[in-house]
């Protein structure tokens, strides 16, 4: 933990008095749940006050931060992230977001990648995410979640871009409030996308498997989002819902039968 942190200089009005720190605690928490989550935990050093406001904000992001953050080898990130998760308090996140691209530059960034899929078990299931943003891109790299199940009766918002989808990351039956699923510039390589409860559902600049379609099951869609994808179309199951949709596929996508 650093001695200092960049937003130690507390906000002072025009008599010198501490404004910021005479806030009541859920708005400090509030305030600082914009912040990337390694600067966040870095106030504990202001004060006596602020020793343990971190541990209740009400968003975590782990992503680039500051300078210090990009700096850090993948196993120091690692490390802090699960001290993170396993040290806040147990309140529901009202957002998680996971938040890495090419701006990372450590050599062993594979590694890192790699950690990713351990940390979204338990923000969904042990910090009850109610929102969950993953985001991993670099020029050359984009993250595979293979193992993820998601299982959690608190998510309502997914949302995933750059990353490679496989069968069991797109099974969301055991999500029964969720209710928005975004997926953009993310390679789909399973068989089925499944929810009872989904309502709204966008995918766009997507990739496809080739040898099969990939069967979408979301009969209580309201709204319907396709644009822009690659290889073969999925194939689309009954919406009795359905009052919207966007349909726009790009010149090589492949409308072939199974």
């Amino acid at each position: 933990m650093p001695k200092r942190c960049k937003h130690s200089e507390e906000a002072t009005d025009a008599t010198g008095a501490d404004v910021l720190s005479a806030l009541p605690d859920a708005i400090l928490q509030v305030v600082l749940s914009f912040l990337p989550s390694d600067e966040t935990v870095r106030t504990c050093v202001l004060s006596r006050r602020w020793r343990h406001l971190w541990k209740s904000t009400p968003a975590l992001r782990i992503t680039r931060g500051g300078r210090r953050f990009l700096e850090w080898r993948a196993w120091t990130v690692n490390n802090f992230v699960n001290q993170l998760l396993l040290l806040r308090d147990r309140l529901p996140l009202d957002e998680c977001e996971i938040s890495i691209s090419e701006e990372f530059h450590n050599a062993d960034e594979d590694e890192l990648f790699r950690f990713v899929d351990t940390w979204i078990r338990p923000a969904v299931s042990l910090c009850k995410a109610r929102v969950l943003k993953v985001r991993i891109r670099t020029d050359s790299y984009s993250l595979p979640l293979v193992n993820v199940p998601f299982i959690s009766q608190f998510l309502v918002r997914v949302e995933l871009t750059d990353v490679i989808l496989r069968s069991r990351s797109l099974d969301f039956s055991d999500c029964p409030a969720l209710e928005d699923l975004r997926m953009c510039s993310c390679r789909i390589y399973a068989r089925r996308i499944i929810s009872q409860s989904l309502r709204r559902l966008s995918i766009t600049r997507c990739d496809f498997r080739w040898k099969s379609r990939t069967c979408i099951s979301t009969p209580c869609l309201v709204s319907f989002e396709l644009e822009d994808i690659d290889g073969r179309a999925p194939l689309l199951e009954s919406m009795p819902s359905l009052v919207t949709a966007f349909v726009r596929l790009d010149y090589s996508c492949n409308l072939g039968g199974h």
